[in-house]
């Protein structure tokens, strides 16, 4: 359906560019940054666990950690991670406190997973730590069913001798 003929719509889409900023300062998304984290440590994850006694098997509700992530923190907030991560990288006023916050949850995640209260792998892979090993192959270009140990640890002796000297 058309607008009318001479309507004037336009002009009150120029006063009018978009919703309003959700925060239109660092201090308000600060403020709602902390609650969200004071929530995460009210509110820990419980689970049921299963007791062996002489009375026989009894529950008990153990107290577990809740994890804080920029997830959890963006669902609290109302807005998409994309938002989040698009403000950080283009809203100077709110870098700081972003990059604050987003360093606090990842020491928090880091430190509940160096204490055991928390899955380090799933830390780990969360705030995108990577533990690398190099695999160096030993190759010996001999048929070893027909040698003796003593000739195995010789030839592995000179393979490993020749690695030094190539590395110095």
């Amino acid at each position: 359906m058309a607008g009318e003929v001479g309507n004037d719509y336009w002009r009150r889409r120029l006063k009018d560019r978009g919703p309003p900023r959700a925060y239109e300062n660092a201090e308000d998304l600060l403020d709602d940054c902390l609650e969200y984290l004071e929530w995460v440590d009210a509110n820990p994850l419980f689970e049921d666990k299963p007791m062996s006694s002489r009375d026989g098997i009894t529950h008990e509700t153990i107290t577990k950690m809740r994890v804080p992530t920029i997830q959890g923190l963006t669902t609290h907030l109302g807005i998409h991670r994309q938002t989040w991560n698009k403000w950080r990288d283009n809203r100077e006023d709110l870098h700081d406190v972003m990059c604050a916050i987003d360093n606090a949850m990842e020491a928090i995640q880091l430190e509940g997973a160096s204490a055991g209260l928390l899955n380090g792998q799933i830390i780990s892979r969360l705030i995108g730590l990577v533990d690398k090993t190099e695999n160096k192959g030993v190759t010996l270009n001999k048929d070893v069913s027909d040698m003796s140990t003593e000739e195995i640890k010789n030839a592995l002796k000179d393979i490993f001798a020749t690695e030094e000297n190539e590395n110095d």
